[in-house]
């Protein structure tokens, strides 16, 4: 395998699941940063922990590829979309739209997106692709600066109507930054400990690609695994690993 030292690629680790799973051997050279001391991450973020997190990242840019252990911690995007000092639009891939009005006041897994979409005046534009269909209610509030598109069967091979569709709503001449949550995908190419969607991995690149044409890529998140404390097995981890393995490299090209 090779060791990609040119490119600022992180793993962030708070379960242990990148142990687990092989994923830090996947990524040789990838700089490890370890938040699994931090106290109040899973779900719901502790503010103090958050900053920490934030300080902890400060010498990080936005770019690369940003490996964010299991849909658990996905807040963590924010981190990223904080660094991002010009106008740009998000690609979201995932099976929850993440825009939940927070039942406390901090940030959490399911509210990062409206939380974004409120504070970081940089992001102009964010298209949300995959989730639930009982779950497009939850992105209101944001006219304009939001497109849905809830799942669809489709979405299982290459639909070129359906990508070139959701392409086209994201505004022309922004740059683009990428979050995805493997729970977008089918049990085909993903096991993670959330419910998960029906998308194909090629169904995925090829979106990726016809979205990112002409724009330049700001950075990448995946998120999206599951543990052993909650029921993984080899086959599991076997599998997420193949879907890594080709994220990893179409992703890396995509970057260069």
């Amino acid at each position: 395998m090779e060791t990609w030292t040119d490119r600022p690629d992180i793993i962030l680790n708070y379960s242990g699941v990148c142990y687990e799973s092989g994923l830090a051997d996947l990524c040789p050279g990838t700089c490890l940063i370890d938040f699994s001391s931090l106290e109040g991450t899973n779900c719901y973020v502790d503010p103090d922990s958050y900053a920490s997190m934030r300080s902890t990242l400060m010498g990080n840019g936005h770019g690369g590829i940003h490996w964010i252990d299991t849909g658990d911690y996905h807040y963590a995007t924010k981190l990223f979309l904080e660094k991002i000092e010009q106008p740009f639009a998000l690609l979201l891939l995932d099976h929850h739209p993440d825009m939940q009005c927070p039942a406390f006041p901090v940030l959490s897994c399911g509210s990062w997106l409206r939380d974004s979409l409120d504070e970081l005046p940089f992001l102009m534009h964010a298209a949300i692709v995959g989730i639930a269909g009982d779950l497009a209610g939850e992105c209101e509030g944001f006219p304009g600066r939001t497109s849905v598109f809830a799942e669809q069967q489709s979405f299982n091979g290459i639909d070129d109507v359906a990508i070139e569709r959701i392409a086209s709503c994201i505004p022309e001449g922004l740059p683009l930054y990428i979050s995805i949550d493997k729970d977008v995908f089918s049990e085909e190419y993903a096991r993670t400990d959330w419910d998960q969607g029906c998308m194909s991995l090629d169904f995925c690149m090829e979106l990726i690609e016809k979205a990112s044409m002409g724009r330049e890529i700001l950075g990448i998140d995946i998120c999206g695994a599951i543990t052993i404390s909650k029921g993984a097995s080899d086959t599991d981890f076997s599998i997420n690993n193949e879907t890594d393995r080709k994220l990893l490299h179409f992703l890396r090209e995509k970057m260069v």
